[in-house]
Parts: structure tokens; C-alpha cells; sequence
């Protein structure tokens, strides 16, 4: 997914979605791979699975039944 395809809310700023993005990649949660003038951002799977067994998929079943 490209950065710009975020949608966070209406009126949330550039920098704000740079600093959270910059903390979800520091946190090894994303990877941002450049692709011209656009990063694309990757959920770092499997890295988190061997991390946290489980937790991915708790979260997001959590989310479905809202």
C-alpha cells in the first residue's frame, strides 16, 4: 500500500503522518520501500509472527467484528 492511501481522518497533518509512519518502521513493524516519488509500506509479516505468535491474527479478528 502506498503511503498516500492511508486514510486516517480528515484533517491529519503530513508531518504527523510521517512521525507515526518513521515509528512503525523503527519499531521493525513496516517496511517502506521507495518506488519513484511514492513509498510503498509492507506490514513485516512474518517477522511478526515469529515475534508475537498470534497476535496479528487476534488483532484482526478483533477489528472484523467491529
Amino acid at each position: 500500500m502506498a503511503c498516500h492511501d492511508f486514510l486516517v481522518g480528515e484533517a491529519v497533518a503530513k508531518s504527523t503522518l510521517s512521525f507515526h509512519f518513521k515509528m512503525l518502521r523503527e519499531a521493525g513493524l513496516v517496511r517502506m520501500v521507495p518506488q519513484g516519488r511514492r513509498m510503498q509500506v509492507t506490514l513485516r509479516r512474518e517477522d511478526l509472527e515469529m515475534r508475537f505468535p498470534g497476535l496479528l491474527e487476534k488483532i484482526l479478528l478483533t477489528y472484523q467484528q467491529k
